[in-house]
């Protein structure tokens, strides 16, 4: 239970970084770096949910609120990055670029919908999607994400320490 509650906390979190304006940039990288590391963390830890999911409304992020995170995102340091598309496949070398304003527009709308769908009351819904989205979509952009992010900040960010 602790879990379930965390990771819509988290989300929140997740979605007020999208959805607010700009700050500078390498205390917005360090900042989303973080909350999608709390993100990881916390949906790594969700079991599917006891008891069986129930007919619910259609909870859908708009076409247009991807756009604006999509958007947003623009303004990071980077945009594209390159890895392979099967870490575990020896035969998969080559390199593909990925996009970073994607990755977080895709966690954004994935979990903002679950976000919805537990506001409106239906939380094993939510839980069973965020699950489930995690496994097969959303978790894939957050862990390449976090990847970028890190590489970045090592190897090109200023020290501010």
């Amino acid at each position: 239970m602790q879990s379930e509650q965390s990771i819509f906390k988290i989300i929140q979190e997740f979605i007020d970084w999208c959805e607010n304006p700009n700050q500078e940039t390498h205390s917005e990288l360090k900042a989303l770096l973080l909350i999608l590391l709390k993100l990881q963390i916390e949906a790594c830890q969700l079991d599917y949910p006891d008891g069986d999911t129930t007919d619910s409304p259609e909870f859908e992020c708009t076409d247009e609120s991807w756009n604006a995170v999509y958007k947003r995102c623009e303004s990071l340091p980077f945009q594209y990055y390159y890895d392979t598309f099967d870490p575990h496949n020896k035969e998969d070398t080559e390199c593909v670029r990925y996009d970073l304003c994607d990755d977080i527009a895709d966690i954004y709308r994935d979990t903002k919908e679950a976000l919805m769908e537990h506001r409106a009351g239906y939380t094993t819904n939510a839980l069973f999607d965020l699950k489930s989205q995690h496994e097969y979509h959303w978790g894939r952009h957050a862990v390449s994400a976090i990847r970028a992010f890190h590489c970045w900040i090592v190897d090109y960010g200023e020290d501010e320490d």
